[in-house]
């Protein structure tokens, strides 16, 4: 029983650790990348945990902002 319940709280600490490297970068993109072209499809992509959607769509962006978002999301598209 012990064993389950230490698996459960790995599986959420790294269903947490996601979350939280998606809210950042989805808080990072709004502020900074909300009017730059491809913005949607690349929070879709972050969401969906589509990392080559991701790099596609932000590829486009100014390289210190695509930079940053990328940084931001890492852990959410590892």
């Amino acid at each position: 029983m012990r064993r389950l319940i230490d698996e459960n709280r790995k599986e959420r600490a790294a269903e947490d650790a996601i979350h939280k490297a998606q809210d950042s970068a989805n808080r990072f993109m709004m502020a900074i990348a909300g009017d730059l072209p491809g913005f949607e499809e690349a929070v879709r992509a972050l969401y969906a945990q589509d990392g080559a959607k991701f790099r596609e769509e932000t590829q486009r962006w100014p390289a210190d902002i695509h930079r940053c978002a990328s940084v931001y999301a890492q852990a959410a598209l590892a």
